[in-house]
């Protein structure tokens, strides 16, 4: 019967050779004291067994090959363990056909793949290390390979996965570092598609992303490119999109904006369609003795206000009042005081705040004056001009409204006998506008009478008029006329609009 061993052992036999001829010398039968062991050398070795029995193989040939054999498979082979062991053995499998080892090196002489790994994995990794050191490490040398490589298909694979489990503070997924002499990046991304770059999402307490600069460099983290805008920062929830602070350094910026180009803005705000009045675009709330906003232009506007241009709600300014007259009055300074219902501007010069003068329908501002010796009429008929008042450009009124108009003179008759004067506001522009006060009488538009002749201006004339006009340039000239009675003399003669009402 002949039996055949199985090609492969499910299980490593635990009877072991002994090993032959271990003394060399034979000690019993008529060989007693012969070598029993001599090597048969490379030729003898070579040929094998001889046949026959002239000329048979050499016991001592026979005994040196066993003694070879059985010492490497007692010492040498049978030492061999599947669990691995910090000792010299062969590398042995398990009934699997897989092995363990204290460790391995690989040398490549050939420029050829040095470890080629393929596996079948889908739920377990293909190869998998623990270490309570470093896991992996790549020395590059001074060569301009890659230390890791992980090519990432069509399918969504990771090519780097690190998993951190209450890890304490100060470990990392990925931990790099760079000497002072490191020209290169320690993270480079080149990414063409249409994904994030990196992307770093946090759900705990955590920050996402921390990135602390050094003092040395111009700038802690630089942004650039994108089509819409090269840094997005979208808040969540009620939190804010982003907070700017500056160091505690005196005088340090919080923010700056710098605009590189001669058209665009350094800082743009917007907000949705549909804000409601308690939405903001800008919002500077400051403590201490701290200036909400400082605007400087030294060619152009410091601040330009732009509202609702088509009937509007708001106006484009709106300026809080104050409950009392502030205790600065520096040049420049400009408040509404609520207590008082009016704007004012501050004055260094009396140390005091002036209110503005307003009206109703907006300025309209002109004003005549002659302060001569007087003028003699020159019959009861004539009307005689005496001055126009023009308001045009900024000073015209600029919408539809009641002008009021005043006129102040002085008047005395230059013979003895008296009478009554004549005058008239001629409006130059709209004639029918035009107001008279002529002739005796108690009506309202009669005359004004005049006494006898004295040696002093004794009759001052001073009246206000209202009259309708519409927007645009306005002109206006006082006539006099000696109605009745002997001739007259005027002197300080004025007109002035006190605006539209």
């Amino acid at each position: 019967m002949r039996v055949v061993a199985s090609p492969r052992m499910a299980t490593k036999p635990v009877t072991y050779p002994n090993i032959w001829d271990s003394s060399g010398i034979y000690t019993t039968g008529p060989f007693i004291g012969s070598v029993s062991i001599v090597d048969p050398g490379v030729g003898v070795a070579g040929e094998g067994h001889r046949p026959g029995s002239l000329y048979p193989t050499a016991a001592e040939h026979e005994n040196y090959q066993q003694f070879q054999l059985t010492t490497w498979v007692t010492t040498w082979l049978a030492l061999g363990s599947s669990a691995g062991a910090a000792d010299a053995h062969i590398l042995e499998t398990d009934s699997v056909g897989r092995f363990r080892a204290v460790g391995a090196r690989f040398v490549d002489a050939v420029d050829e793949t040095v470890l080629d790994i393929t596996g079948a994995n889908t739920l377990v990794p293909a190869v998998f290390v623990t270490s309570a050191a470093t896991s992996y490490q790549a020395n590059m040398g001074n060569n301009a390979g890659t230390g890791f490589s992980a090519p990432v298909g069509t399918a969504a694979g990771v090519g780097f996965l690190s998993s951190l489990t209450s890890t304490a503070a100060g470990g990392a997924g990925v931990s790099i570092s760079a000497d002072a002499a490191t020209a290169g990046d320690c993270i480079a991304v080149d990414h063409a598609g249409s994904g994030a770059g990196i992307k770093s999402t946090a759900t705990g307490t955590g920050l996402s992303l921390d990135v602390i600069g050094s003092a040395l460099a111009l700038y802690g983290a630089r942004f650039v490119g994108g089509g819409l805008t090269s840094l997005l920062a979208e808040g969540v929830g009620g939190a804010a999109g982003a907070i700017v602070q500056s160091s505690t350094t005196a005088a340090a910026v919080a923010l700056a904006a710098t605009l590189r180009n001669n058209t665009g803005s350094a800082i743009t705000v917007a907000t949705p369609a549909g804000s409601t009045t308690a939405a903001r675009g800008i919002l500077s709330s400051v403590s201490g003795s701290a200036v909400a906003g400082e605007f400087v232009a030294p060619a152009n506007y410091a601040c330009k206000f732009t509202g609702d241009t088509t009937s509007p709600t708001f106006p484009v300014l709106f300026v809080t009042g104050q409950n009392a007259r502030p205790g600065s009055t520096s040049d420049g300074g400009f408040t509404y005081l609520s207590a008082e219902s009016q704007f004012a501007v501050a004055s260094s010069i009396d140390g005091t705040w002036r209110g503005v003068w307003t009206s109703l329908g907006g300025s309209a501002q002109a004003w005549a004056t002659s302060y001569g010796g007087g003028y003699n009429t020159l019959g009861s008929a004539i009307w005689v001009p005496t001055i126009t008042a023009a308001t045009t450009s900024a000073n015209q009124p600029a919408t539809s409204g009641t002008l009021r108009v005043r006129v102040t003179f002085e008047a005395r008759s230059t013979l003895v006998g008296a009478g009554i004067l004549n005058y008239r506001l001629v409006d130059l522009v709209t004639p029918a506008n035009t107001v008279t006060y002529a002739s005796a009488g108690i009506g309202a538009n009669a005359g004004t009478y005049i006494p006898g002749a004295t040696v002093d201006w004794s009759t001052t004339i001073c009246f206000i008029l209202e009259i309708s006009v519409t927007a645009g340039a306005r002109s206006f000239r006082l006539d006099i006329q000696n109605g009745t009675g002997n001739d007259k003399a005027i002197r300080r003669v004025a007109i002035e609009f006190l605006g539209l009402y």
